[in-house]
C-alpha cells in the first residue's frame, strides 16, 4: 500500500518530534539580580559561555526568565559529566 507523500511527511514530521523530544528537555531559569538592572543574559556551557548571547525576558521585579531546550545527559564533553555549568550576566558585573 502507497501512502500519499502528504501523509508520509507528516508522520516524519512527528517521528522527528518525538525523538527530539526524547533527547532533551525545556528548563526555565529564572534569576533576580542583587541590584537593580535592565537587562539579564543566560550564560553557560550551552552557548559557548557567551555574554550576549541569551538575553533573558523581564517578568517585572526587577526578576528575568528564559526557557531553554538543552540535551538531556549534560554537555557533550562538559566538566561535571550529566550536567550543565551556568551562570547569570547583567551589564555592569565583572565576568
Amino acid at each position: 500500500m502507497k501512502l500519499p507523500s502528504g501523509v508520509l511527511a507528516l508522520f516524519l514530521f512527528f517521528a522527528v518530534q518525538l525523538a527530539v523530544a526524547q533527547d532533551s528537555v525545556d528548563v526555565t531559569f529564572r534569576y533576580t539580580p542583587p541590584e537593580n538592572t535592565s537587562a539579564a543574559y543566560l550564560v553557560g556551557e550551552f552557548n559557548g559561555w557567551n555574554n550576549q548571547a541569551w538575553p533573558m525576558t523581564s517578568v517585572g521585579n526587577n526578576t528575568f526568565v528564559r526557557t531553554a531546550r538543552l540535551r538531556l545527559g549534560g554537555q557533550p564533553g562538559g566538566v561535571i559529566a550529566g550536567a550543565y555549568q551556568y551562570k547569570f550576566y547583567y551589564p555592569g558585573v565583572s565576568d
